[in-house]
C-alpha cells in the first residue's frame, strides 16, 4: 500500500507541476498597417489544460489562471503496463490559487505558481502546503498569420521544495508527503500555431518539450520516497522528460474544444544510506523504479470576451507503468489584463505582420 500511495503522491505532484505550465494565449493588438482597429472575427481561446503557450506575456500585462483539480486514484500499473485496482482508493483536492504570469519586457516573462493538498483514503486525511516554483519564459520566434514558422519560447523554471516531504506520521499512510524535498531545475522548449481550418473555425496547435533534473535529498524518517523507523539518508530523484500536445477548436467564439496528449518518462530514484525498518521490523524500502505515463485530457472552455475565460474537463491515463491509475477532474479561470490602470486591454490570439506589440 505504501508503495502504491507513493505513486499516487508522485503522479499527482507530477500532475500539478504539468498544470502551473499551462498558461497564456496570443498577445498582440490587432491592428491594420495604417493604425486604424480592423473589426473582424477572432477565436477567443485560452489554451488546453497542460500543453504550455508558445508565446510570453508582454511587458504591461499579466495573466492569472488559478487551477482546482480533483483526484481520484483507484489502480496502479506495474513494471508490464498492467493495471491493478487498488484495496482503497486515494482521493486528492489540490488547488492552485498561485498561477501568475507577468510581461518583463516584450520578449520575457515571469511566472509564479504554488499549491496546496488534501489527500484523503481509509479514513486519513492530511493537508499542507505543496511545492512552489518559479520561472521566466524568453520569446525566441514569434508566428505570422502568412508566414510558415511557429512561435518558439523557451522556458526556465525551478521548483522549490516546501512541501513536507520527510518525517511523516507513520498513521497517515503517506498521505502527509505532498512534497519532493528537492530543487528541481527544468528546461522547456515550446511550439505555437493556429491555423485557420474554414469560416470562422480555427485550430490552435501546441508542443512542448520540458526535461527536469532534480537535486538529491537528504531524508530521515518516513518520506515522499517510502522509508521507516531510523531512515536516514540521500534520495537521488531521476530525472525526467515530457512531451504534451495540446489542440483548440472553436465552435463559435465563446465555446471552445480542446485536449492533451500527453507522454512523461522519469528514471528510476535511487538511495543510499540507512533504510530504517517499518513497524513490523521488516527492512524499510526507499525510492522507486522507472515510471511511465501516457495521459489524455479532453477539455471544453467557455471565453466571455478575449480578456476571461474558464475551462474545464478531466485528465485520465491511457497506459502507464509503475505509475499511479488516475483520473483528474480539472477546473481553471483565466484573466488576461494590463497592469496599468487606465491602459486599453489588447485583442489577443493572433500574431499579425508588423502588428505593434502592446506598450507599458
Amino acid at each position: 500500500m505504501k508503495r502504491r500511495l507513493f505513486a499516487f503522491l508522485s503522479l499527482a505532484c507530477l500532475s500539478a507541476s504539468m498544470l502551473e505550465a499551462a498558461k497564456g494565449q496570443y498577445w498582440t493588438i490587432k491592428k491594420a498597417p495604417s493604425g486604424e482597429e480592423v473589426i473582424t472575427f477572432e477565436p477567443w481561446f485560452i489554451g488546453p489544460i497542460i500543453a504550455p503557450s508558445a508565446h510570453v506575456v508582454p511587458a504591461g500585462y499579466c495573466n492569472v489562471e488559478p487551477y482546482l483539480n480533483y483526484t481520484i486514484t483507484y489502480a496502479a500499473y506495474d513494471k508490464n503496463w498492467d493495471s491493478h485496482d487498488l484495496k482503497h482508493n486515494v482521493y486528492s483536492f489540490n488547488p492552485q490559487p498561485g498561477g501568475f504570469q507577468f510581461g518583463v519586457t516584450d520578449w520575457m516573462e515571469f511566472q509564479f505558481n504554488t499549491q496546496f493538498f488534501w489527500n484523503h483514503t481509509q479514513d486519513k486525511s492530511a493537508t499542507r502546503l505543496g511545492d512552489t516554483s518559479i520561472g521566466f519564459d524568453f520569446q525566441i520566434l514569434r508566428d505570422q498569420k502568412d508566414r510558415w514558422w511557429p512561435a518558439i519560447k523557451i522556458a526556465l523554471k525551478e521548483g522549490f521544495p516546501t512541501g513536507k516531504f520527510q518525517r511523516l506520521n507513520p498513521h497517515k499512510l503517506g498521505l502527509d508527503g505532498v512534497g519532493s524535498g528537492s530543487f528541481v531545475t527544468t528546461f522547456g522548449l515550446d511550439f505555437g500555431r493556429m491555423f485557420h481550418c474554414w469560416g470562422n473555425h480555427y485550430l490552435s496547435t501546441r508542443l512542448a518539450f520540458s526535461y527536469s533534473i532534480p537535486a538529491r535529498v537528504h531524508v530521515h524518517g518516513y518520506n515522499s520516497y517510502g522509508g521507516g523507523l531510523g531512515t536516514n539518508g540521500f534520495v537521488h530523484p531521476g530525472q525526467s522528460f515530457n512531451a504534451v500536445l495540446g489542440m483548440e477548436f472553436n465552435l463559435t467564439q465563446n465555446w471552445v474544444l480542446a485536449c492533451d496528449f500527453q507522454n512523461t518518462y522519469s528514471a528510476k530514484t535511487w538511495f543510499r544510506g540507512n533504510p530504517g525498518v517499518t513497524k513490523s521490523g521488516a527492512p524499510a524500502s526507499v525510492g522507486a523504479h522507472s515510471s511511465d505515463s501516457v495521459v489524455m485530457a479532453p477539455a471544453i472552455e467557455y471565453n466571455w470576451s478575449e480578456a476571461i475565460g474558464c475551462i474545464g474537463g478531466v485528465i485520465f491515463n491511457l497506459a502507464g507503468r509503475n505509475v499511479g491509475h488516475s483520473a483528474t477532474v480539472v477546473f481553471a479561470v483565466n484573466y488576461f489584463g494590463s497592469t496599468k490602470r487606465g491602459d486599453e486591454k489588447p485583442i489577443p490570439y493572433w500574431i499579425y505582420p508588423n502588428a505593434p506589440l502592446p506598450t507599458p
